[in-house]
């Protein structure tokens, strides 16, 4: 009986340290590279500025509780699709339905709104960014043929002042909870 508990025991404890540690392992081996930078529109219809202007209030607002609460709504919103689809945040609103690219730019519209709102934009800058993914080195998009991987899309988020950069996937927290990633070839 104290054999098949310590054979349960160490695989619960294995997955237990998974799932706290997701986030690091997951830095770990996979690494982001920029490739090229996407615009936000700022097209806006009045739909969406009443989407923003009722988004709810930061407590203590600071850049690490304004890219959580960006994320939290963003996964809230959205649903991934590999469908082609409109990628301008108004169209992804009312959509709901979307790829990577527009989750990024969703993502930097609610983001910015925050910034604005709690008059840090002329501190940090919101850029979604075209990327591949590799995981040890090994290009990720090389694996697949399909369009849809060709590359994927996250954001950075660069204090103007300090240089400081916080990189992003909201498409990868949507389905993973884990919210910063690695960029070590910017």
């Amino acid at each position: 009986m104290k054999n098949n508990r310590k054979r349960l025991l160490i695989p619960l404890l294995f997955f237990v340290v998974i799932i706290i540690c997701k986030g690091n392992i997951f830095r770990t081996f996979i690494n982001y590279q920029t490739i090229g930078n996407r615009n936000v529109t700022s097209e806006q219809s009045v739909r969406f500025v009443d989407y923003l202007s009722a988004l709810p209030e930061i407590k203590n607002a600071n850049i690490k509780a304004i890219c959580e609460k960006s994320l939290e709504i963003t996964s809230a919103h959205l649903n991934y699709t590999f469908r082609k689809c409109k990628t301008d945040p108004v169209s992804v609103y009312e959509n709901k339905f979307t790829n990577c690219i527009g989750y990024s730019m969703f993502y930097a519209s609610i983001c910015n709104h925050y910034l604005n709102k709690y008059k840090l934009n002329e501190d940090w800058k919101v850029t979604p960014k075209v990327g591949k993914l590799y995981f040890s080195g090994l290009d990720i998009h090389r694996l697949f043929d399909q369009p849809n991987f060709k590359d994927h899309d996250f954001v950075s988020v660069t204090n103007q002042k300090t240089g400081e950069k916080i990189f992003l996937d909201p498409t990868l927290h949507d389905y993973s909870g884990i919210s910063r990633i690695k960029s070590v070839y910017e």
